[in-house]
């Protein structure tokens, strides 16, 4: 029997954008965490730090990252990081029949199917 494995690398290659991942979602939960773990009101977190598209709101990105990435510390606010980036990668986008789909292993080097 096989098993998804997944360890984190802190490359910060899902915090980025490319192929078919160019978002990061936030829930209305994941604003209120965020804005008080940043000292903010909701509203000026929003302002600030998202843009509403027709299929939800996402964070704003700085040169293909998320904006709350940093190259040398990683996640800025990982305590209360958004759900989307708390399940990566175990999304049923990126899982087919109990494995990592190729394209999964292929960028993120912390994913892997091993036997368990």
């Amino acid at each position: 029997m096989e098993k998804l494995n997944f360890e984190c690398q802190q490359c910060g290659y899902c915090c980025s954008q490319h192929g078919r991942y160019q978002y990061i979602y936030v829930t209305p939960k994941d604003v209120q965490q965020l804005s008080k773990y940043l000292n903010l009101t909701p509203k000026i977190f929003r302002e600030r730090f998202t843009k509403e598209l027709s299929h939800g709101v996402v964070l704003n990105f700085v040169q293909d990252s998320c904006v709350f990435h940093d190259e040398k510390k990683g996640c800025t606010v990982h305590p209360v990081k958004p759900r989307q980036c708390a399940t990566w990668p175990y999304w049923p986008d990126n899982i087919e029949d109990g494995h990592f789909k190729p394209g999964i292993l292929k960028i993120c080097k912390g994913c892997s199917t091993a036997s368990a």
